[in-house]
């Protein structure tokens, strides 16, 4: 596969540990076809390069508006921080002149070369857990040259690759990605077409056949259910779950319920962009363990 294949990168994280066994480098690209209500990573959802600004992480020293080209960022007659969205760039050069951590940009163009390098900063840590490399996003697989590129770079280098997808893409591209990826972790939103395509804008035709596809073809595949309670919460819903994958001849894959949280909430205010759904609640371990006791067997990772 070509290693000069290019994707926008919402952040490298080293040292994960939430994203599959071991310590693992999390790469998130950008772009999804998917507007999930519930969304952790909403400044992953487009293509293009963002900044994320948290007001309360500001300490008002007015460096980012010494830097700022097109005067995006300034200060208030009273010494106040401001900012202007409609004028920003996404250069990047505030966020270097941050001392608060309170700018981010989420969107560098990386080959998957480049990737790669940084992900091997992190290689002795992969082989004394064992680790490895997780791609997620955003949707990595709308993106399969740039993701095999990468992926069959770290299998050459021994390292174990995970891609976390939510399935709603062609299916000539898990074709592309299927020889390189260890194991796809593969999100399941919905089990119904109208509920799909309400919280999230997903067709449940695409997300079914690439998963009865990955499983045709020996893939190794784990099922990732988020528990959202008034959604897809309950053991009500974990039937009608346990029922799909039964008809799509899956019912045997392993299962993890990942808990709703509202820590990606500040993250709609840092891209001046309104909450979907500001009244979503966490989700109570109650409800995690009673759909537990429908589907059987299943994880809640860390």
């Amino acid at each position: 596969m070509p290693d000069n294949a290019e994707a926008p990168v919402s952040r490298i994280q080293h040292f994960s540990t939430a994203d599959g066994p071991g310590i693992r480098t999390t790469v998130f690209l950008k772009g999804c076809p998917m507007r999930c209500l519930w969304c952790h990573n909403p400044e992953t959802q487009t293509a293009e390069p963002v900044l994320v600004y948290y007001r309360r992480a500001c300490r008002g020293c007015g460096l980012c508006a010494a830097v700022c080209p097109n005067g995006a960022h300034f200060m208030t007659a009273d010494g106040l921080h401001g900012y202007d969205r409609s004028k920003c760039g996404a250069c990047g050069r505030c966020v270097r002149s941050c001392t608060g951590n309170a700018l981010f940009l989420s969107g560098r163009l990386m080959t998957a070369a480049e990737v790669f390098e940084d992900c091997m900063k992190d290689a002795e840590l992969y082989a004394a857990e064992p680790g490895g490399v997780t791609i997620s996003g955003g949707e990595p697989a709308l993106r399969p040259e740039f993701t095999a590129g990468l992926a069959s770079m770290l299998k050459d280098a021994g390292i174990n690759v995970i891609l976390d997808t939510a399935g709603c893409v062609p299916a000539d591209n898990f074709a592309v990605l299927l020889p390189y990826i260890d194991e796809f972790y593969y999100d399941i939103k919905a089990c119904d077409a109208a509920e799909l395509r309400e919280w999230t804008g997903g067709d449940i035709g695409l997300v079914s056949s690439n998963l009865v596809f990955l499983k045709e073809h020996g893939a190794r595949v784990r099922i990732r259910v988020p528990v959202v309670p008034g959604l897809n919460g309950g053991r009500e819903y974990a039937g009608r779950l346990k029922a799909y994958l039964e008809r799509l001849g899956c019912g045997g894959l392993p299962v993890d319920l990942l808990p709703f949280h509202r820590f990606g909430f500040a993250k709609y205010e840092g891209l001046g962009r309104t909450n979907p759904c500001p009244e979503l609640a966490p989700c109570p371990q109650s409800v995690i363990d009673g759909m537990k006791d429908v589907i059987g067997p299943a994880r809640t990772p860390p």
